[in-house]
C-alpha cells in the first residue's frame, strides 16, 4: 500500500500539470426580449448549437453545446481566462476564473433591440 501512494505522490510530482487540472462548467440558456416577455412567447432556440472557448494564457479548449446546454472544459492553467460563446454567427466574450477547485459560471444571451447578443453571468 505504501508503494502505491509513493508512486502517486512523484507521478504528480513529475507531472504536475495533472493534479492542477481544473473543471470550468456552467449552463447558457437564452433568456426571453422584453418583447417576448410581454406577449409570454418562448424564444425560437430549435436546434441551435454554439462553440464554447475558454482561453488562459497559453492554453485554449473548446467545445460545442446545444443551446440551452451545459458546457464542461478542464484546464490546466490557474489565473484569469476569457469564455467566448460563438452564437448565431455572432461572438461574445466574458472573464472567468481557472482554480485548482471546479469552477461553475452559468450564463443568459441576451437579444439586443439592434438584433445583436450579449451574454451575461447569472
Amino acid at each position: 500500500m505504501k508503494k502505491i501512494t509513493i508512486i502517486i505522490i512523484l507521478y504528480f510530482i513529475f507531472f504536475p500539470s495533472l493534479a492542477a487540472a481544473d473543471l470550468i462548467h456552467g449552463l447558457i440558456a437564452v433568456e426571453k426580449s422584453h418583447e417576448e416577455k410581454e406577449k409570454n412567447v418562448q424564444p425560437n432556440n430549435s436546434n441551435q448549437t454554439a462553440v464554447v472557448k475558454i482561453s488562459c494564457d497559453d492554453e485554449t479548449k473548446s467545445t460545442t453545446i446545444n443551446i440551452p446546454g451545459e458546457y464542461r472544459l478542464t484546464m490546466s492553467e490557474e489565473g484569469s481566462c476569457t469564455l467566448t460563446l460563438s452564437y448565431r454567427q455572432q461572438t461574445m466574450r466574458s472573464p472567468v476564473i481557472s482554480t485548482d477547485q471546479p469552477m461553475r459560471f452559468d450564463f443568459a444571451i441576451l437579444k439586443k433591440e439592434d438584433g445583436t447578443y450579449s451574454i451575461e453571468q447569472r
